[in-house]
């Protein structure tokens, strides 16, 4: 028997969220087991090849192969959160899965908890560990701690193989294989209770196909008019469902299978648009695209005072498309309060006529603030420059300062890029301005999605971009959902501002904040605030909910 290694688990949900398994209890073999995989005299079963294709993995990082993905609703391993660390053990159980014609991957996202799931819609959850199966640790209330596969089961021994976990020297996150007796439901061999094992339902004859139609492209505002072309495999075709980011949205059983997206309903940002055909027999095939929405609610329209006559005027960050050279244009329109009106509206800025070259409105996040504090309102504008060759997300932040009768040329305030802030993705950014500090200057906040962590739960940030009258300080991160006792917060459910709710100088943040709907069917919103320290921002206190009133 191979010398048994300890390798200490320490879940570090916080930071890293590297998952590295331990012997807490019996580890009988370790990283590499020899032997159990010997080719066998007749074929192997599809679960001994799962098995094979899992443990050839031992020792890489998420982007091997250059990231383990399902295709369908999982994110690669190796696209990370804004910089942040992807928790990817879901991703390459996914990955393998999808490698050994398994059916019904459309509901497996990168939360370790959808495999829980996924056991449950096809029956196949049990006590009992299979080569092949998915090992669910610490599942609870919609939420998982890990997710694995059993390479192997003999003599009382189960091997697991499973990614994000372990480490080496050069990697906080690998492939790792280790072997333990306490195996049964409910035991912790490595720190964290096993829930449930997961057995794969494959396909049993040629699975049926279809590729996705109706998207304009990948930008995609307002409604757009979905559907499918399936081809059948040995079996008639049953239902064909529309999935986003995981979650199921639409289930149609008659062709085109049409599908209105109305895509106002989800926040603008980044998603995976993905698409399952089931036959009568319950094989499946799937397709899927990353879309990115824009319908904004980045705050295209806005209010300030920017004469600095001491009435709020309205500003309008108006997109006039492309011209006929592909240039984006985009103006920046004012209508200036009377008191007892407003002043017919004024183009203050036009990029055309600037000569600041494109300008695509897609990809602005519109605030607004007295960023120099001379006492009138200028305009920020949060912009997504795209993906590097690097991979890393390239965000700016630029400012239209105001004249009092009109506005300056943008000029670029901060880049991620140029000030070493590592990747930012502007998919994942909600912006907002207040003087925070209250040194009578209005700073940036942005609120940031950093994604589901390993056990599922959401983890949400916020960032301050401190101004100087001239420019802006690099992002400070001031709050974090994870380093408190706010175990989950979801992005995708908070609308946020910001204003001086307690009059004590210093900008607050609010959230509105979606809660969804209840078992009688009403709809939960509550509104949030995080009060400002003038260095930092208390944990949120919910001031009002809907369902108390």
């Amino acid at each position: 028997m191979p010398t048994t290694r300890r390798t200490p688990m320490s879940v570090h949900a916080m930071t890293s969220r590297r998952f590295s398994m331990a012997s807490l209890g019996t580890l009988v073999v370790a990283t590499v087991i020899t032997g159990f995989l010997a080719v066998p005299a007749h074929a192997a079963t599809p679960q001994q090849e799962i098995a094979a294709t899992a443990t050839a993995e031992n020792g890489n990082g998420p982007c091997a192969h250059g990231g383990y993905d399902s295709g369908l609703s999982q994110n690669s391993s190796c696209d990370g959160y804004g910089g942040q660390s992807h928790a990817w053990c879901a991703d390459f159980v996914g990955w393998v899965w999808a490698r050994h014609n398994v059916a019904g991957l459309g509901m497996l996202t990168d939360a370790a908890a959808s495999f829980y799931r996924y056991g449950e819609k096809y029956g196949t959850k049990s006590n009992t560990p299979h080569v092949g199966d998915a090992v669910v640790y610490g599942y609870s209330n919609g939420w998982a701690q890990h997710v694995a596969l059993v390479t192997s089961v003999k003599d009382g021994v189960v091997t697991i193989t499973g990614g994000n976990q372990g480490h080496s020297q050069h990697s906080e996150g690998i492939v790792s294989t280790n072997s333990t007796t306490q195996y049964a439901v409910g035991s912790a061999p490595w720190g964290q209770r096993i829930s449930a094992y997961i057995s794969p339902k494959f396909q049993k004859a040629e699975p049926p196909k279809v590729t996705l139609q109706g998207l304009p492209g990948t930008s995609v505002t307002g409604v757009a008019s979905l559907s499918s072309s399936v081809t059948a495999g040995t079996y008639d075709i049953a239902t064909v469902e529309y999935y986003l980011d995981g979650e199921k949205i639409a289930t149609r059983s008659t062709a085109p299978y049409g599908y209105s997206f109305d895509t106002s309903r989800v926040p603008d940002g980044k998603h995976t648009l993905s698409v399952e055909v089931t036959d009568t027999m319950g094989n499946t095939g799937g397709d899927r695209q990353q879309i990115i929405t824009s319908n904004g609610d980045s705050g295209s329209t806005f209010n300030a005072d920017f004469n600095g006559d001491g009435r709020s005027d309205v500003g309008v960050l108006y997109d006039y498309g492309q011209t006929a050279d592909g240039t984006n244009h985009t103006a920046l329109w004012t209508y200036l309060s009377t008191g007892t009106g407003f002043a017919s509206p004024v183009k203050v800025w036009d990029n055309i006529d600037s000569g600041t070259g494109s300008w695509n409105w897609d990809r602005s996040k519109v605030t607004s603030g007295d960023f120099n504090g001379d006492g009138k309102t200028d305009v920020g504008v949060l912009y997504n420059n795209g993906r590097q060759q690097d991979g890393t997300n390239r965000t700016t932040l630029w400012t239209f300062t105001s004249t009092g009768t009109g506005f300056n040329k943008p000029v670029k305030v901060w880049d991620n890029a140029d000030a070493g802030s590592g990747s930012w993705n502007w998919n994942r950014s909600k912006v907002t301005s207040g003087d925070f500090n209250g040194d009578g200057k209005d700073d940036v906040g942005v609120l940031y999605n950093n994604g589901q962590q390993q056990d599922g739960a959401n983890r949400t940030t916020l960032w301050t971009f401190t101004s100087t009258g001239s420019g802006f300080g690099n992002p400070l991160r001031r709050w974090d959902n994870t380093e408190t006792e706010v175990k989950s917060w979801n992005w995708d459910r908070s609308k946020v501002t910001s204003g001086d709710f307690n009059g004590d100088g210093k900008s607050d943040v609010g959230v509105l904040y979606d809660n969804g709907r209840q078992q009688d069917g009403a709809n939960r919103t509550t509104l949030w605030t995080f009060t400002s320290t003038g260095s930092g921002f208390g944990n949120p206190l919910r001031r009002w909910d809907n369902t108390e009133t």
